[in-house]
């Protein structure tokens, strides 16, 4: 810490855009004025994209009197400084945000606010108790190289100060559910419901298309698989992808409750939380799990055990955290 600013190496473990997007999330929900350096320092193009750009640019604007120096294109350097005497906003407003280019959306969205990342994501959050769950909306996609898409993220002030922990075309779309649906019929015994939802866009910028497979067992665990198609790739090899992304985690890993997708997504709200969290997953801990995990110890007072246990001769990882009972002012 230097000057009491805590400075944060962009570069290590996983060294790409996670790094800046959670440090920033923690420094404006904590008030806490930080230094990122060595920007996405493990790419082959390091420092800030127009993505990373417009995000810190999102949440600048979110947080009142903060100060954000070095947001500049291919800036391996940045400072955030919010004004830590000064509470968050509590009158409803509205936000915008654009890259210009090519951009996730749901990225700009976790470093904004990390109470979004769809069907999966949602579900999962819920069990923290936030509640109203954030809503979010596609008016249209856009697909590499176009983009173009455009996503409303409503989010309603929380009815709850702190956050509990937690123990825990229509032809091709045809085309992807069927292949998806063949591949898990064949990996369950006895067959499982399987519900079908096929949306269907009046527009979108650029060809392609989408499949997300989301499964719920009995005890309330919720896994996801996904895939992303193209014109030059069969819908039916899109739908394997995504049934097979899903089978993964569940015949790999029975008894995980959380896919290694969200665990990740799930470090924050396990930090926040007033209590103790734990969650079973797969082993190894994703790269990005780890990140998540040094970067927040590194921010908060929270504090992480990771632990392995042995379920019918597969290796899980239990992550578990004491969190820090932050408190929404």
């Amino acid at each position: 810490m230097d000057n009491g600013v805590t400075s944060i190496d962009g570069s290590i473990l996983e060294g790409g855009g996670q790094i800046l997007r959670l440090s920033v999330s923690i420094a404006s929900l904590l008030n806490i004025p930080i230094r990122i350096f060595n920007i996405r320092g493990r790419r082959s193009n390091p420092g800030l994209r127009a993505q990373h750009k417009t995000g810190l640019d999102l949440i600048h604007k979110m947080t009142p009197r903060s100060k954000l120096l070095g947001s500049e294109i291919s800036s391996t350097e940045i400072s955030f400084l919010p004004d830590q005497d000064h509470d968050n906003y509590h009158e409803d407003l509205t936000f915008s945000a654009d890259t210009k280019t090519a951009g996730a959306i749901t990225l700009l969205a976790q470093i904004a606010l990390p109470k979004a990342l769809f069907m999966v994501f949602m579900p999962n959050l819920e069990k923290f108790g936030v509640s109203p769950i954030p809503e979010i909306s596609a008016s249209y996609k856009g697909y590499f190289p176009r983009g173009g898409g455009c996503v409303d993220l409503q989010i309603t002030q929380p009815l709850l100060t702190s956050i509990n922990p937690v123990r825990m075309d229509d032809r091709v779309a045809k085309k992807m559910c069927n292949s998806a649906r063949r591949l898990i019929e064949r990996g369950f015994q006895p067959s499982v419901r399987i519900i079908e939802d096929v949306c269907h866009e009046s527009h979108a910028q650029g060809n392609g298309s989408t499949i997300t497979i989301v499964a719920s067992s009995s005890n309330q665990c919720i896994l996801g698989g996904s895939s992303l198609g193209s014109p030059k790739v069969r819908p039916e090899i899109t739908g394997e992808e995504a049934a097979k992304d899903l089978l993964a985690s569940i015949l790999d890993f029975p008894k995980a409750c959380v896919d290694p997708y969200i665990q990740d997504q799930l470090i924050l709200f396990m930090a926040l939380s007033k209590g103790n969290s734990r969650i079973r997953t797969c082993s190894p801990l994703t790269l990005h799990t780890q990140t998540a995990i040094k970067v927040v110890e590194t921010l908060t007072s929270a504090s992480f055990t990771i632990t392995t246990e042995n379920l019918d001769d597969r290796d899980y990882c239990v992550i578990e955290c004491k969190g820090i009972g932050y408190q929404f002012k």
